[in-house]
């Protein structure tokens, strides 16, 4: 019923979460509100699709939602979700950020040369002239403080994968919009 609202606001949180990723203030912000909204995706989902809750043995929406949830085509939905929990109940998220800086080096070159001329005088006698000639020189390079911007990755302290936060972020969602589907499909969920 109120599905498709909470998918509108996890995504809304997402755009943001892609736009502020090297915004390491804001960032943490930002996935505690895209969590809480996609788990909301989920309660509502539970909430409507289980039409006599805590019945024994479980509506047919109830198993609809354990089976999905608890299914791999949905692992990293499950994950998120118990990422939020984590969140509101046990400690504030907080992913590993892994920072790269790229550092940028000029380098100046000038040259000389360096060469002998053999001159001789009116009797015929050599006489050795050395001298050493600079090409045109350079103007000296200034020392231009140029800041090397970082950018930041996120990863999940307990995913086993390699992909990082904004990764499983976009899964979810994609993952969410098809568990929701697959909800209205079955007539579990309103469209």
């Amino acid at each position: 019923m109120h599905e498709g609202e909470k998918i509108k606001e996890a995504g809304y949180f997402l755009t943001l979460l892609h736009a502020k990723q090297n915004e390491p203030n804001e960032f943490p912000h930002l996935l505690s509100a895209f969590l809480a909204a996609a788990r909301s995706v989920t309660q509502y989902a539970l909430k409507e699709a289980d039409t006599t809750p805590k019945s024994s043995p479980p509506s047919p929406g109830k198993q609809w939602y354990d089976q999905q949830i608890s299914s791999p085509t949905y692992s990293v939905l499950a994950f998120l979700r118990d990422e939020r929990n984590k969140d509101i109940h046990a400690k504030p998220v907080s992913p590993r950020k892994v920072i790269s800086i790229e550092v940028v080096m000029t380098l100046h070159m000038s040259s000389s040369i360096d060469y002998r001329v053999n001159y001789v005088d009116s009797e015929g006698k050599p006489v050795e002239i050395s001298k050493l000639i600079e090409t045109e020189e350079s103007p000296t390079p200034k020392n231009v403080y140029v800041p090397a911007p970082a950018s930041y990755r996120y990863e999940f302290h307990d995913w086993n994968g390699t992909e990082d936060v904004l990764t499983l972020c976009d899964s979810c969602y994609n993952q969410l919009c098809a568990f929701v589907k697959d909800g209205q499909q079955k007539g579990f969920l309103t469209p």
